[in-house]
């Protein structure tokens, strides 16, 4: 079943360690994926890159610069999401 436990990715994990949690939650061994002290340019480039995923929507808001981020991946949805501001992500399954 699912790991609960929010995975938590600080900037002293390689990006390497970071995007293999990210794999994990795709295939099914985690709920979601929070993640730190990475910037959302670098996700997306291994998402599109590596997980073949395609980029359906990106928004973003206000001075928080709070974004919203829709990929396909294998024919399911999943978001990356966060704040600018604050410096922090999540990688999850999209309801939309």
């Amino acid at each position: 079943m699912y790991n609960k436990a929010d995975m938590i990715m600080n900037s002293s994990m390689s990006l390497e360690q970071k995007i293999n949690k990210i794999e994990e939650f795709i295939n099914g061994t985690r709920e979601d994926v929070k993640i730190y002290g990475t910037s959302p340019n670098e996700v997306s480039e291994y998402i599109e890159k590596v997980l073949q995923g395609e980029r359906l929507e990106i928004d973003c808001n206000g001075w928080q610069w709070d974004y919203w981020i829709t990929y396909k991946i294998d024919d399911k949805l999943y978001m990356l999401s966060g704040s600018g501001y604050y410096g922090n992500m999540q990688f999850s399954k999209s309801e939309e």
